[in-house]
């Protein structure tokens, strides 16, 4: 659940570096908090796992990984960097 990844973010810092930091950006901006879509795909001994980040139902970012935590880890890092890179729609706020 949210509440369990917000607790794993708090109790783990470092761990969730990009998730955490996803975090205080969206709670800043938007006082919200991202949502993460997983799908997985392949075989049991070899499954990649999908990540879409979301905030406030708008597509931040999306990543790839071995686990579910990977592919967060990526969706989040890519979304905070689109985030936080200065763009033409990020000026004008």
């Amino acid at each position: 659940s949210l509440g369990d990844r917000v607790r794993e973010a708090i109790e783990l810092p470092g761990s969730d570096d990009h998730k955490t930091r996803l975090q205080e950006e969206a709670a800043g901006r938007f006082g919200s908090v991202p949502a993460y879509e997983i799908a997985e795909e392949g075989p049991d001994h070899a499954k990649t796992f999908m990540a879409r980040v979301t905030i406030d139902g708008r597509e931040w970012g999306r990543g790839r990984g071995r686990s579910k935590k990977r592919a967060q880890q990526e969706a989040a890092r890519v979304a905070w960097e689109a985030m936080t890179e200065p763009t033409r729609e990020t000026q004008s706020s």
